[in-house]
């Protein structure tokens, strides 16, 4: 049974932060930052608990569990605040949360200083004891399920940081997660691989979001016997007559979530498709993409455009066989991006002018 220390810290961490909130674009609702303490906390605890032979008694799993609700008070709230924390809560609690406290008091908290702030954690956390470590293992653990929860919902949550850009802020997770997994090995719920998981999951979400940028900026050129070129136009203007009386299916060699191949590889892929598409009875022309974002360039490639035997369930699958992220959908009122094997859905406007492929 845990005292009636932690039921005070609950209570003071709940007072310090009701005026906190998680990090949210303006037009989102707001999630008291109560929530993350709490996650935090719970994470510390049963991470503290949980070892074959313990290292700590009750009362300094407490402990632990307590600096856990309280590990964002002097970073985010008043540096004066530890001789409160010590008066309360004890000198283990305040020499936890100093150790967890991300920044100088006072110092500001911006992209020009992101780097120095988290070079000087890490710094502190390789020399961490291992109750200190419990409590930035389950922060940051916390943080990364928010994070990997928001990307894989299509949120630009990587906008609303600090950090120079997004891989900065993986790269610093993924530091840490290598830190726990060294530190942690042999804790027997696993703990040292959790937050690595969570970065891998984020830099495929960021992989998959770039793709999906990519998608959105670029002119597809389809041949004979249509010969035009279609760009995308994020306004969502469409210029220029639709040449089909159905929707068109576009298949590009943009192939994002696959790796390296070997040379042909996606030669042979172009030539299975071909087959195949030809033994379903559905009718393609050729289409080739060039990435209109220097940023996220992939092209020109070889690409199908499908028409005529083909309904957009079937235009998926065959996308998904062949690697693909997402398909495009061609009709009159846009350029849909389609993803393969998710909910996702972008509609662009479009401009169609004639192109002959002599002139690529």
């Amino acid at each position: 049974a845990h005292s009636v220390m932690y039921d005070e810290a609950l209570v003071w961490a709940a007072d310090k932060h009701r005026s906190h909130f998680r990090r949210a674009f303006a037009e989102e609702p707001r999630i008291p930052y109560l929530t993350h303490l709490l996650e935090t906390s719970s994470l510390a605890w049963s991470a503290a608990a949980g070892w074959s032979a313990p290292q700590w008694s009750a009362a300094e799993v407490e402990e632990i569990a307590v600096a856990a609700l309280l590990h964002d008070v002097l970073e985010d709230i008043d540096s004066g605040l530890d001789r409160d924390i010590e008066q309360l809560f004890g000198p283990r609690v305040l020499a936890i949360v100093q150790h967890c406290t991300d920044g100088a008091p006072g110092q500001p908290r911006n992209p020009e200083t992101w780097e120095l702030r988290k070079r000087d954690y890490l710094g502190r956390m390789r020399q961490a004891d291992d109750a200190a470590l419990v409590v930035s293992w389950a922060d940051k653990v916390s943080n990364a399920r928010a994070i990997v929860a928001d990307l894989e919902a299509g949120r630009d949550v990587m906008s609303l940081f600090n950090a120079p850009t997004a891989d900065h802020t993986v790269g610093f997770y993924r530091t840490l997660g290598e830190l726990f997994h060294e530190r942690f090995a042999g804790h027997p719920q696993g703990i040292g691989a959790v937050l690595l998981g969570l970065v891998d999951r984020m830099t495929i979400c960021l992989r998959t979001q770039q793709a999906w940028a990519g998608y959105a900026r670029t002119t597809l050129m389809v041949g004979s016997p249509f010969d035009v070129s279609v760009t995308a136009d994020g306004s969502g203007e469409v210029t220029g007559e639709f040449p089909l009386e159905r929707p068109a299916f576009i298949l590009t060699a943009h192939n994002p979530l696959s790796g390296e191949e070997l040379s042909g590889a996606n030669d042979d892929r172009n030539s299975h498709l071909q087959h195949q598409l030809s033994a379903m009875g559905i009718s393609w022309a050729p289409c080739d993409g060039a990435g209109t974002d220097p940023a996220h360039p992939w092209g020109p490639e070889a690409g199908f455009l499908l028409h005529d035997g083909v309904d957009e369930q079937q235009a998926l699958w065959i996308g998904a066989q062949h690697g693909q992220l997402a398909i495009y959908r061609w009709d009159a009122q846009g350029l849909h991006i389609v993803e393969c094997l998710g909910p996702r859905r972008t509609t662009l406007g479009y401009r169609v002018e004639p192109w002959q492929p002599a002139s690529r």
